[in-house]
């Protein structure tokens, strides 16, 4: 998930810097990749805690969709703004439109039980530690 969300994301971030050299652009690429592929599980733990922590479902998926996606649009424009990506902030502020319902389907993946039902996603989202 990770892999695939860094190469899709670093792709974009890529094209947007590309017009400041060949170099920046693909060092915001292998910044924004390396983001993706480290935060994928933490921020898919971080919504399985939430979700399982919170009695009330409509706050677990509203609060887990919401808080990961601050986190993550914030962390990312912190590694694009110190790293001295040249387009920091149009590298960064598209990925919370995508992040937020992205989470907001996982968080509710989770409340419904969607993901245990499945084999695929049960592989993708639920690890040994996993309430279940």
């Amino acid at each position: 998930m990770g892999a695939l969300a860094g190469i899709i994301t670093g792709s974009i971030v890529f094209y947007i810097n590309y017009d400041f050299g060949l170099f920046n652009a693909s060092f915001a690429f292998v910044k924004q990749f390396l983001f993706n592929f480290l935060m994928a599980s933490y921020n898919t733990k971080l919504i399985e805690r939430l979700v399982y922590r919170i009695d009330e479902k409509w706050l677990a998926i509203l609060l887990g969709g919401f808080l990961p996606a601050v986190i993550a649009t914030g962390s990312v424009f912190l590694v694009h703004w110190i790293g001295q990506t040249p387009q920091a902030w149009h590298s960064t502020y598209w990925q919370g439109f995508f992040n937020l319902p992205i989470f907001t389907i996982t968080a509710w993946m989770y409340c419904s039980g969607v993901a245990e039902k499945h084999p695929l996603l049960r592989c993708m989202f639920l690890t040994k530690t996993s309430k279940q």
